[in-house]
């Protein structure tokens, strides 16, 4: 970050650059020490209000194969790894499908419906809950949703 002053001008001017995008401006202040924190300030805010993630989250099928992926390579229960691409299958059938990972709220959960008996529904929440929890820890989406169960 550089702290200037420009000849015309009694203020303290910032100029620093935050992910490829300058920002400069007037601290509208005259003296260097304060003119400085205010600066500081100015970074602060930008990059609290710029986004670390991808512009764009990728669709349900597509996340499906990497974490059906990262599935067969986890030293997992089989029976739990299973369960998990059961409840994949029950999701693909679903509406939810063309949707975006950072879309999926829990309104949009809720709403899903799933044939066969209440377990059949949990299934598939909870292998959506998992996705959707994997996919904030890989930095796809900034955090997933609580979903809840139906009642069995």
């Amino acid at each position: 970050m550089k702290l200037l002053k420009k000849p015309k001008s009694k203020f303290y001017w910032y100029d620093f650059t935050v992910r490829g995008k300058r920002y400069r401006g007037s601290t509208d202040e005259t003296k260097a020490a304060r003119a400085l924190k205010v600066a500081g300030l100015k970074l602060a805010q930008v990059i609290e209000n710029t986004d670390p993630l991808p512009k764009k989250a990728p669709v349900l099928p597509e996340f499906s194969q990497r974490f059906l992926e990262w599935l067969k390579n986890l030293s997992l229960e089989d029976k739990t790894k299973t369960y998990y691409r059961d409840g994949w299958r029950l999701l693909r059938t679903t509406s939810i499908v063309g949707v975006r990972l950072d879309q999926i709220t829990k309104d949009v959960a809720e709403a899903l419906t799933f044939s066969g008996a209440p377990s059949n529904a949990n299934c598939a929440l909870r292998t959506l809950r998992r996705m959707l929890h994997k996919a904030e820890e890989w930095k796809l989406i900034r955090h997933a949703p609580k979903l809840k169960l139906k009642k069995e």
